[in-house]
């Protein structure tokens, strides 16, 4: 983003309001409620409170995107266990792919690590593709 912040006009901007869509400084924005100092003023009282009309204004916008990453873990692991209950004799193959940041560190064995791996690249552009996206806004 380029340019000088709209409300000091003393650094540059380095966010935009969600509110008002500014661009504003670091100094002038607010990274809980990703507002700026005067829409953030227009929705929180003297103490601190969200005023009733802002209420429901969204503090975390990443809350509900945790919550369904560990409900789609959650199933996929019940239906793991189930279908190994009912799958009978057969070959062990296993796999697992754990991030660190945007490294993926790949774990398998059997004939299913193949898909492991590439599911694991797939999931590693992908979430570099996210990433960049977000960066630039």
């Amino acid at each position: 983003m380029a340019g000088k912040c709209a409300i000091c006009g003393e650094y540059d901007a380095r966010y935009v309001c969600e509110s008002c869509g500014r661009g504003v400084c670091e100094n002038c924005f607010d990274t809980k409620r990703w507002v700026c100092t005067d829409c953030l003023s227009k929705i929180v009282d003297r103490m601190g409170q969200p005023t009733e009309a802002f209420a429901s204004y969204p503090q975390n916008r990443l809350l509900p995107l945790f919550f369904t990453g560990f409900f789609i873990v959650f199933i996929g692991m019940a239906l793991m266990i189930v279908s190994s209950l009912f799958s009978g004799a057969g070959s062990v193959s296993g796999g697992a792919v754990v991030f660190i940041g945007p490294i993926p560190i790949i774990l398998g064995s059997g004939p299913i690590s193949l898909h492991v791996f590439t599911l694991a690249i797939i999931l590693t552009v992908i979430g570099v593709i996210f990433f960049m996206r977000d960066r630039r806004r």
